[in-house]
Formats: C-alpha cells, sequence, structure tokens
C-alpha cells in the first residue's frame, strides 16, 4: 500500500510476463471493484483519500525509473480503471 497526499494505491507488481495471466487480470478486476467499494464510504472512514488499484510490470516500473519519473505519477498511470459498462456509456454523444 502507498499512501499520497490525495490517494491510497493498492499496490501490486508482476514480472511482466504475468500481467496478463488470466489469475492475475481476475484479482485486477476484483481488486478495482474492491476499491470502488472502499470508495464509496465516508471520506472520514477511508483516511479522506480516494483508494486505487494499481498493477505495475516489472518493464514498466524499469522505464518509469530509468526517465527519473516519480513513483506518484506511475502509480496514477498504473491505476485500474473500472470497465465501462453500457449503461455508463448511455449518456455519451456520438460524433457527427
Amino acid at each position: 500500500m502507498v499512501r499520497t497526499a490525495d490517494a491510497i494505491f493498492l499496490v501490486e507488481t508482476k514480472a511482466q510476463q504475468q500481467v496478463g495471466h488470466p489469475n492475475v487480470q481476475r484479482k485486477l478486476k476484483a481488486a478495482t471493484t474492491w476499491c470502488g467499494r472502499i470508495n464509496t464510504l465516508a471520506p472520514g472512514q477511508r483516511g479522506e483519500r480516494v483508494w486505487h488499484y494499481a498493477l505495475v510490470g516489472e518493464s514498466l516500473f524499469h522505464d518509469w525509473r530509468r526517465k527519473g519519473a516519480r513513483l506518484n505519477d506511475l502509480l496514477a498511470f498504473s491505476r485500474a480503471r473500472p470497465a465501462a459498462v453500457a449503461h455508463d456509456q448511455a449518456g455519451l454523444a456520438l460524433g457527427d
């Protein structure tokens, strides 16, 4: 777990070849859902921060480290986002 000024990241690191493994992808979905449930709590019950799950593969970590990037930026980039579902997209305008 990594705590920043405005977020708490539940971080999992994996060897690059494991990132796409079905079990890892199932865990990603479950952890993303779990963080979403945590975020429905009152801010005081979740440390006044938004919770995120971040899956970081070794290649991405080493690339960002080599470039001198900050950990907070890497985690914000790597955080899992809930999958869009049809009812979430109903309000999106279609391009002309």
